[in-house]
């Protein structure tokens, strides 16, 4: 299954700012995201306004899948875990991740992946579960 923002095999996802902008935007319901003030070499970003002549605030996306970033894949976890159930296993070969997802009365996988670590496997696993429906 493929990614549908980047349309990268979701399972190929590695730790890293590609996971995390895809999380954010996939899964979290982030509109858009633009580079971030080191992508413009530390000079400050452009000044920007959206169509109603509002500016527009710049926030760093969170790092939902690094190695140590738990509390940022857990607000991922919570995200889903109104209308889906969310399992976690965390072993001595990495972290699996299965979220199942209520359709028409019958529980269904929706998404289901192995990681090295857990925010990792969360995030790939949420890009498959929001991806399927």
């Amino acid at each position: 299954m493929n990614c549908p923002r980047c349309d990268k095999p979701i399972d190929e996802h590695e730790a890293g700012r590609e996971t995390d902008v895809c999380v954010a935007v996939v899964v979290m319901g982030w509109l858009d995201v633009k580079m971030s003030r080191d992508d413009y070499g530390g000079q400050p970003m452009p000044e920007e306004r959206n169509e109603f002549g509002e500016l527009l605030i710049w926030k760093p996306v969170p790092e939902y899948s690094a190695p140590d970033g738990i509390a940022a894949a857990w607000e991922v976890v919570e995200r889903l875990r109104a209308s889906r159930y969310v399992d976690i296993g965390v072993d001595e070969h990495g972290a699996q991740v299965q979220i199942d997802v209520l359709r028409e009365g019958n529980w269904e996988t929706g998404g289901s992946t192995r990681a090295d670590t857990a925010p990792l496997a969360i995030c790939r696993a949420t890009l498959k579960a929001v991806s399927n429906e």
